[in-house]
């Protein structure tokens, strides 16, 4: 069977995986670079970029060992060429393009936003079309996904996305960083009905979109007020707060999300003409699709849909969704991409 070799390096995560034409995953190596931009709350796309430089080809060869355990070559090398950091994508672009040459390989250009898309249909069986919510730290969108490379956006956020609100809200109560999975652990020991958060654009028949810049600024508010009105600094408040804070938040995104959601059936209904079928699957993918209360709370409100979500590995950044959409490019008979093929930092997915 075939094989693609993976590459990603769209942002802090630097990942290198095989993958067979079955979805057999023969390697699967990831660093991530957390501790590198902790301290500054945040990624640091110079760091970012230099931390790929360095880890890159130690990956690769942690991946060329089990490649060559299983008796397998490489016969195509997808690679991440946007959106993203453009300093980063350089960097695994160039990486792909010295492969392609040096093992004589066809070379697919990825969109990363597609892969995060695609990769469940490695795991579970899934037809097209199917609606996908793609839930991250820089996009927050409900696409339409007819089949590879065949995706319309119904909604998408005109501000913040959902994970970037997480991380800065987690950065304003100063309980460490990335701020998803934090949150996510404290909300655990929190009441979600103890403060009531603005849900913007929702009651708006007509308006699809998200809009997530609101409900960001009502929290970072309404923490510096609790602050003040304790007479303390936001560090020391109390984490009796800080949970009940995080649990109402959580709440928050995953109420909007329903809303949301329920939207885009009924607009995919009523034009049923446009859209030939009425997908009867929903797939969460992204990096706040890792958040088990927010994919459980979907899946309850919204019952009467078939919710798939992957495994938490693969919802954050990872190696194998990129080869497994190199995989799905294969499959359909999409052609190699040419070796000139350049980064993008932003490449929609409508665009694919």
């Amino acid at each position: 069977m075939r094989v693609v070799l993976g590459i990603e390096t769209s942002c802090d995560e630097t990942a290198v995986a095989a993958v067979r034409e079955d979805g057999f995953i023969i390697a699967n190596e990831i660093h991530s670079q957390i501790d590198l931009h902790k301290e500054f709350g945040g990624v640091v796309p110079e760091f970012a970029a230099r931390s790929h430089l360095k880890i890159l080809q130690i990956l690769y060869n942690k991946a060329l060992i089990a490649i060559e355990q299983n008796k397998c070559v490489i016969d195509v090398i997808a690679v991440t060429v946007g959106p993203g950091l453009i300093g980063s994508l350089i960097v695994g672009l160039m990486f792909a393009k010295g492969l392609a040459i040096a093992l004589n390989s066809s070379i697919f250009g990825i969109n990363h936003l597609e892969a995060h898309i695609l990769v469940p249909r490695m795991i579970y069986d899934i037809k097209f079309p199917y609606l996908s919510v793609l839930m991250s730290g820089g996009h927050c969108q409900i696409i339409f996904t007819r089949g590879v490379g065949m995706h319309e956006i119904i909604s998408t956020t005109l501000d913040d996305a959902a994970g970037e609100v997480l991380d800065k809200i987690a950065r304003e109560l100063e309980i460490g960083y990335p701020g998803g999975p934090i949150i996510e652990k404290l909300a655990s020991d929190g009441n979600e009905n103890a403060f009531n958060m603005p849900k913007a654009l929702c009651g708006m028949r007509d308006d699809k979109n998200f809009s997530f810049s609101g409900l960001k600024t009502h929290v970072k508010k309404l923490i510096q007020k609790l602050a003040i009105s304790k007479n303390v600094a936001i560090k020391d408040l109390s984490m009796n707060i800080k949970c009940d804070i995080c649990a109402s938040l959580q709440k928050t995104i995953a109420e909007i999300f329903v809303y949301k959601l329920k939207q885009a059936i009924q607009y995919i209904e009523l034009n049923s003409a446009r859209f030939n079928k009425m997908p009867d699957t929903i797939v969460l993918s992204g990096g706040v699709a890792a958040n088990y209360y927010i994919r459980k709370y979907i899946a309850m409100h919204l019952s009467s849909q078939k919710i798939i979500c992957p495994p938490k590995a693969f919802c954050t950044d990872n190696g194998v969704m990129i080869a497994w959409s190199g995989v799905e490019r294969l499959i359909s008979g999409n052609l190699k991409d040419s070796i000139n093929i350049e980064p993008r930092a932003r490449w929609s997915i409508d665009e694919v």
